[in-house]
């Protein structure tokens, strides 16, 4: 990944709107790089070994989970940027 780069991690569940997020995020002008999982477990191990730029997280995901995700990313790195996005369906 180049330093001009911007890496979004997509967080929600697996759907045609997630898949078309995604899509559109890659297609934006410049370098992106787009990791999307469904679950926070996976999101963290993703913020842990890479940096994160955009963290895109569902409103929908289990309050504990989700406020575990926003705690750990934030103190790993108060740079993230997060975006929280309600109703994927």
């Amino acid at each position: 990944m180049s330093a001009a780069t911007l890496h979004t991690l997509v967080v929600a569940n697996a759907s045609p709107l997630r898949s078309a997020f995604v899509r559109w995020v890659k297609a934006l002008p410049g370098d992106h790089q787009v990791t999307s999982t469904d679950d926070a477990a996976t999101a963290l191990a993703v913020v842990a070994r890479e940096p994160v730029d955009v963290l895109v997280v569902d409103a929908a995901l289990p309050a504990p989970a989700r406020h575990v995700l926003l705690h750990h990313a934030h103190a790993g790195d108060p740079s993230i940027r997060v975006v929280m996005l309600d109703d994927w369906s």
